[in-house]
């Protein structure tokens, strides 16, 4: 479970813990009201049930804005696969690739063996490996890594590293 989901889970308990705390308040406030025992305790009591309620509140604020701003950021990745997905497949339009070679670059790209892609496509490992090379020709690379590499920098913004 990632450090996210823990947090989230370890938010929920908390969540789930103040309103049965806060319910128990109410409960143990109700009864003393009805057997009449308003001494100073009671106010003790409503105090925290009153704290309680704020806590409450700010758990549930805290939990909405991290609910946006995960949305926010579900939307930007989902931009961000979308343009690296159309500058790859214009990246393989510039280089002139066939229908194949596109679809085993794409495969390449995922990181396929080329026996998967071989059984994939219910061919040969020797007719995906020769379609690759031709690949790397077109595209200019010498081999897998640095075709991959091309993408990779462009989806890093050409860091230095």
């Amino acid at each position: 479970m990632t450090k996210l989901h823990q947090w989230i889970s370890s938010r929920k308990v908390s969540f789930v813990t103040l309103v049965l705390v806060g319910l128990f308040f109410v409960y143990d406030i109700y009864r003393d009201v009805i057997n009449e025992k308003a001494d100073a305790h009671i106010y003790l009591e409503l105090l925290i049930f009153f704290l309680i309620l704020l806590r409450l509140a700010y758990e549930l604020k805290s939990s909405l804005q991290l609910s946006r701003a995960l949305g926010e950021e579900k939307t930007k990745t989902a931009n961000l696969s979308g343009q690296l997905s159309d500058y790859i497949t214009e990246q393989f339009k510039i280089w002139n690739l066939s229908h194949s070679e596109v679809d085993i670059a794409w495969l390449m790209l995922k990181g396929y063996t080329f026996q998967e892609i071989a059984e994939y496509r219910g061919v040969k490992e020797k007719t995906v490996r020769q379609q690759a090379s031709s690949i790397y020709r077109k595209s200019g690379n010498k081999n897998r890594n640095e075709f991959n590499s091309f993408f990779y920098e462009e989806l890093m913004g050409g860091m230095e590293g």
